[in-house]
């Protein structure tokens, strides 16, 4: 019962404070819908004449109406997430204020691309919107459309390419910007560059408001929490079914320790977009901030379901795959990420974790050693490589005792790396030290004795 029992009256003023806070969530959600209900009228009035609205407008072109894939790249196609609701657009030519006249034809063959996703043909979706572009390089719809479903494939480059194609021919449209930036940071690009790529966007787009929602999303990765706040609210004040925006002040609110205030965000987001893998990683974040490890498994096996190459959603699987002992599923997983995406060491971490699970000492020993190469933080190299050593029977090269020695190097390495009093709190380090002392001086008496008989006895190289 230990820290387990609370006074009546703090629970009582617990549940009160909760109860009041989720009040204000809603409060501020009904009175959004209320001003979207004044707003649709004038609004209808419009459309019936113009397609030019601003993006981020409910059921403008780029949003809702002619994206075949949701919000950013971890959207799932019409014909994956169904797309009964959405509206068919009567005009692909212009969102935003950037007006972009893309031709009849590339208009039509893209609306043909758009009814085969809806009806599951995906390969036939994307030989009509190969042929839109062709047919005009301004076709952008029809290009950003191509870059989602390359992403999906794992052909990250073909869809940087298609993205930024997108944007060329219509430098305010959101998506493909959201998406662009984003794959570069997936790709191995930094924070900071993808951050700022987005801030030149908002400043010169106010309307761009998927760009808008990407940006809250990185400001929250990058810990600049109230930011990431503000910029999310005002992408929910313009459109408030903005999953994206949804997704990112969940986020903030879980990184702010706010878990109810992110756990109602994040449910209003999921009865919207259902298939939204980013939706599920939060969630996931949510079950495991409360001490439901199976629960936060269920939800990023989940993500991955829909979209196997959303990076952050797979390697977190595979951590809890290692973690669970399932080394060689994990193994799987990582070995496809390290083939998409080779430039993200905490990829590669894992993956030599993964065999070092299986015990392949050489495949572990080369994956920790990319990962060196791409800058891994050194405590964390330091620390795998020296449990590496200290497990191995055999590596090629290697006598028993130069294994031996590697472990005891790596150990040292790694207290200094760390200082010796957290090195001591994380792990009993001097018991390793001492353990590894006794076994290298008996595998020197192995060795001289093998010495002395002529053979090679136990402390031969090992093959």
């Amino acid at each position: 019962m230990k820290n387990v029992i609370k006074t009546f009256s703090s629970m009582f003023c617990k549940n009160i404070i909760l109860t009041m806070l989720l009040l204000l969530v809603a409060l501020y959600f009904s009175a959004c819908e209320k001003n979207k209900e004044k707003a649709k009228t004038a609004k209808d009035e419009t459309q019936l004449s113009s397609q030019s609205g601003e993006e981020g407008e409910a059921k403008s072109e780029g949003e809702e109406g002619a994206q075949s894939f949701e919000g950013t790249p971890s959207g799932i196609s019409g014909a994956e997430s169904g797309t009964e609701g959405k509206e068919t657009p009567t005009s692909l030519t212009s969102q935003g204020k950037v007006d972009t006249q893309v031709s009849q034809e590339a208009l039509k063959i893209t609306e043909e691309g758009m009814e085969l996703l809806k009806g599951g043909n995906i390969a036939g979706a994307e030989s009509k919107f190969k042929q839109a572009v062709e047919e005009d390089s301004n076709a952008f719809v029809a290009s950003y459309n191509l870059g989602v479903m390359y992403e999906r494939q794992g052909n990250f480059s073909e869809a940087k390419k298609y993205y930024k194609k997108s944007f060329t021919a219509k430098p305010d449209y959101g998506p493909a910007l959201a998406s662009y930036a984003l794959l570069e940071y997936k790709m191995g690009g930094s924070l900071k560059s993808a951050l700022g790529f987005l801030e030149g966007v908002v400043k010169k787009y106010p309307s761009a408001l998927a760009a808008h929602a990407a940006y809250a999303k990185l400001l929250a990765q990058d810990k600049q929490i109230q930011k990431a706040m503000e910029v999310a609210k005002d992408v929910l004040k313009k459109d408030e079914r903005n999953v994206d925006a949804m997704v990112a002040l969940a986020r903030a609110y879980l990184q702010n320790g706010q878990n109810e205030f992110a756990r109602f965000i994040i449910s209003q987001a999921k009865d919207i977009d259902d298939k939204n893998p980013e939706v599920y990683l939060v969630l996931a974040d949510i079950a495991q901030a409360m001490g439901n490890e199976k629960l936060a498994i269920s939800y990023i096996s989940k993500a991955v379901e829909i979209d196997p190459y959303l990076i952050e959603a797979r390697n977190n699987l595979a951590v809890h795959l290692i973690e669970g002992g399932s080394f060689e599923e994990a193994e799987k997983h990582l070995s496809e990420l390290a083939r998409v995406v080779p430039t993200k060491s905490e990829i590669f971490i894992n993956l030599g974790e993964a065999y070092r699970g299986m015990r392949k000492w050489d495949e572990a020993i080369s994956a920790f050693g990319k990962a060196e190469q791409l800058g891994a933080p050194k405590d964390v190299l330091y620390f795998n490589l020296a449990l590496l050593y200290f497990s191995a029977d055999s590596v090629k090269g290697l006598s028993k005792k130069e294994i031996l020695l590697k472990s005891q190097d790596y150990f040292i390495k790694y207290r200094n790396e760390v200082g010796p009093k957290v090195a001591s709190s994380s792990i009993d380090l001097d018991s390793y030290l001492k353990r590894l002392d006794k076994m290298i001086k008996v595998q020197e008496k192995l060795e001289a004795k093998a010495k002395e008989k002529g053979g090679e006895g136990g402390g031969g190289e090992t093959k």
